[in-house]
């Protein structure tokens, strides 16, 4: 990773704030969660990836990160639950994939708790955006966002990645990932 992270994530991180970063497939999420897991493990934390999905296994690899995937709504808790009271800062790529918004009532309940785990004890989050009836949504979205602390929509334009964050504050960040990897701008 070069250059520094954005004050804002490095603050999340620093304070464990719960941050949650959403977008279309292809929008550097997973490579962002990848990099935020790094940054937190330097910072002297204790870090879990829990990633849903082989496609959002982390892009980069860490030895003071543990990787571990989940396989259902009830795995995601469990494994989030169980980070969260070792003391680990907790990274989860695609906390929505297991969501649909058609889901149940326990389903919403399921998300919500593991955005009220994360809010509690800090970490970070990325979400899928669906396309649903011609419009793009975010599953879970009412259960996510009223737990963030940091919420930030992820694009890709002309070979870089945008973070546009709406909570707290407005503001923008850019990078760029290539073989040798993340490049803040």
């Amino acid at each position: 990773m070069t250059g520094r992270l954005p004050l804002l994530l490095e603050t999340a991180i620093s304070r464990r704030l719960f941050t949650f970063i959403y977008g279309p497939p292809g929008s550097g999420k997973t490579i962002l969660a990848s990099h935020v897991a790094e940054a937190a493990s330097t910072t002297g934390f204790k870090v879990s990836y829990v990633y849903v999905g082989s496609q959002n296994a982390p892009r980069t690899y860490t030895p003071k990160v543990a990787s571990v995937e989940a396989l259902t709504l009830d795995d995601l808790v469990e494994k989030v639950a169980a980070s969260c009271l070792s003391g680990d800062y907790v990274v989860v790529d695609a906390i929505n994939e297991l969501y649909t918004e058609q889901a149940s009532r326990g389903a919403f309940r399921l998300l919500s708790f593991i955005a009220s785990i994360l809010r509690r004890c800090g970490g970070f989050a990325t979400g899928v955006v669906r396309e649903v009836e011609g419009e793009l949504r975010t599953p879970g979205w009412e259960a996510l966002i009223l737990y963030a602390h940091v919420v930030a929509t992820s694009s890709k334009s002309r070979g870089r990645f945008k973070l546009s964050f709406s909570k707290p504050e407005k503001r923008v960040a850019y990078f760029t990932f290539d073989g040798r990897g993340l490049s803040w701008l």
